[in-house]
């Protein structure tokens, strides 16, 4: 199990990090594309794809006990999908990365709160550095000076805020698996349905927010050449793929070790993205950034001799009496 969370966690770490760079491929293209809500209802449209798996495993729908699970997923994923595409959507990439695994931090406070887990100095120690990374984040934000559509105010916030929810579901997850009666076909019936109501509720806001009558024109603007259209439709197919990846790889993930295991992986795929966003498109790269990674490494270092330093049960061995078999007598 252990073998198949590490190679899943490899999974997750490279299309967590690839769902970022997508939206980030969008808004440094010679025709800049920022559309939220877009990106958003595209990631969450992985239920598409799971048509097929479900047709070819003969699935038929029996959940209607858990029906309550299903929409409580749906509303955490589409908080999670829509604060996390504003946030990615107007900052680096690299500095998005970095503040979306504070969720270790929510983690470690919710896992103590619901489940009544308990942490030692080590855990104590990893999100210490957790909240001094987002911390030398926040201050070369609040000293340096936003260009063009880089908007520190709303993307700092956005970002701890989907760190949160994150958070929440993950252990909102492997509290309720434990309900389940057959926890595979419960987590697909959750995939889709969960994804179907995000997708509403996203096209709502879209609505709301009026971003939704904006789709036609920004698009158009952005396909008027081939690379453009390339662009456009890679990406389009490429975010639900990813999610498709990133969500199953996840569930599967926190079912064979728990949502402590996954902030792990939530921590690797943080620091791929936001090296891949400085290499890939040249991301501006302080001393306040450095430290921020350098400082996320360690937490990330941390909860793993954390993982080795849980007390266990001592274990008292009575004494053992030794008796001679000459001095034993034996009555018939």
């Amino acid at each position: 199990m252990l073998f198949l969370s590490i190679v899943l966690g490899l999974v997750y770490s490279a299309s967590s990090a690839g769902e970022t760079l997508a939206v980030k491929a969008l808004n440094y293209a010679p025709e800049p594309l920022t559309l939220p809500a877009y990106t958003a209802f595209m990631s969450n449209q992985m239920w598409l794809f799971m048509i097929p798996i479900c047709l070819y495993i003969r699935w038929s729908y029996t959940g209607h006990d858990y029906i309550h699970h299903y929409v409580n997923g749906g509303i955490l994923l589409f908080l999670i999908t829509i604060l996390r595409n504003i946030s990615v959507n107007v900052m680096p990439g690299s500095v998005f990365s970095l503040l979306i695994s504070t969720s270790i931090l929510f983690n470690m406070g919710i896992s103590w709160f619901w489940l009544k887990k308990k942490f030692n100095y080590w855990h104590m120690g990893a999100a210490a550095c957790c909240i001094a990374s987002a911390g030398c984040i926040a201050i070369t934000a609040f000293l340096t000076t936003s260009e063009g559509s880089v908007n520190f105010a709303l993307g700092i916030p956005t970002a701890i805020g989907s760190a949160f929810f994150i958070a929440v579901m993950s252990v909102w997850q492997e509290k309720i698996q434990a309900e389940f009666d057959d926890v595979n076909q419960r987590l697909v019936e959750m995939a889709i349905i969960s994804s179907m109501i995000a997708s509403i509720l996203i096209l709502g806001y879209a609505e709301a927010s009026r971003e939704l009558s904006t789709w036609g024109r920004e698009l158009g603007k952005a396909t008027t050449d081939s690379a453009g259209m390339g662009l456009i439709v890679g990406v389009t197919i490429a975010l639900p793929v990813l999610k498709l990846l990133v969500r199953n790889s996840k569930y599967i993930i926190i079912q064979n070790s728990n949502a402590f295991f996954f902030e792990f992986v939530q921590a690797s795929s943080a620091l791929l993205s936001s090296l891949a966003s400085i290499v890939l498109f040249g991301e501006p790269w302080g001393h306040g950034y450095i430290a921020s990674l350098i400082l996320m490494a360690l937490s990330f270092a941390l909860y793993s001799r954390a993982k080795y330093c849980v007390k266990r049960p001592e274990i008292v061995v009575e004494p053992m009496v030794v008796v001679n078999p000459l001095n034993v007598s034996v009555w018939r």
